[in-house]
């Protein structure tokens, strides 16, 4: 999975927080898909559930670990 370390625009919450972190504000673990936000066609892609499930669970076992 390619991580990015540069702005990609659009709207969202982590965004927002952003603003007004003290800290770092990490986005980008939704999933991918078609349709975001839509009424009808919101969807999203099946494969991509494990892997940012996993990147986020790397994430909480890597931080715990590093505050002990």
């Amino acid at each position: 999975m390619p991580v990015k370390d540069q702005a990609t625009g659009g709207g969202t919450d982590a965004a927002f927080a952003g603003l007004h972190a003290r800290g770092a504000v990490i986005e980008g673990f939704g999933l991918t898909g078609t349709g975001a936000h839509s009424n009808n066609d919101e969807r999203i892609d099946l494969t991509t559930l494990e892997p940012r499930l996993y990147l986020i669970a790397r994430l909480i076992q890597e931080l715990g670990a590093a505050g002990q």
